[in-house]
């Protein structure tokens, strides 16, 4: 029973150091078991790298799928095309469209035709008010102006042009001969029989504001 106790008191008797040892060791344990401590690096790192994993394949999976779709798409239109049917549909379909826009062009140059056609018969209408002993040469001559000045919104710029060559010869304040004055008018109505056998559409002019001349008739 001594020996017991002695084996007891022994070991309650011993070296202070070995406690201290074993209490270093429980406290050291303690604190690696502690959850609370090891939150900062662990978790931290972690989520981190959850958060990294996640996006990626968020990624990953929107290119996949849009790729997919890519191919899905081209497949389809390819298949669309060299379908017999769908050419059944669109050849007349296009057709259309340009039967269309043809007509549109045509009607166009028609009623651009018409309106030149009746400016230009006026033009020569009243260029018997440039003639010498002409009747109602002032209101002839006054037409005429109104009539060039007309042409502006749809006649090429090589009438005009010519138009007001030939009104430069028979203006009051010049004095020009009579072969001059004739062969400005023949230029004039040569340009005139130009652009009505052309049939031509006017796209661009290179006409400017100072070209454009207000002139009275007298």
């Amino acid at each position: 029973m001594f020996k017991g106790e002695g084996n007891s008191c022994k070991g309650a008797d011993s070296d202070p150091s070995d406690v201290g040892h074993q209490q270093t060791i429980v406290a050291f344990a303690g604190m690696s078991a502690s959850p609370a401590e090891q939150v900062p690096l662990g978790q931290y790192t972690s989520r981190r790298s959850a958060i990294f994993s996640t996006d990626w394949a968020v990624y990953l999976i929107t290119t996949w799928l849009s790729i997919q779709l890519k191919i899905e798409t081209m497949g389809l239109i390819k298949e669309v095309i060299s379908s017999p049917d769908f050419w059944k549909f669109a050849v007349p379909l296009v057709g259309a469209v340009v039967a269309w826009f043809v007509n549109e062009w045509r009607k166009r140059v028609a009623d651009q035709y018409q309106r030149k056609e009746a400016s230009y018969k006026e033009l020569l209408r009243s260029l018997r008010g440039f003639y010498v002993g002409a009747t109602n040469a002032p209101q002839l001559r006054g037409e005429f102006l109104n009539q060039l000045n007309t042409a502006w919104l749809y006649c090429p710029d090589e009438v005009i042009r010519k138009g007001y060559a030939f009104l430069g010869t028979v203006h009051s304040a010049q004095t020009h001969s009579d072969e001059q004055k004739e062969k400005a008018m023949g230029e004039f109505v040569a340009a005139i029989r130009q652009d009505i056998l052309s049939r031509k559409l006017v796209h661009r002019s290179s006409l400017t504001a100072a070209d454009f001349k207000h002139l009275n008739a007298q």
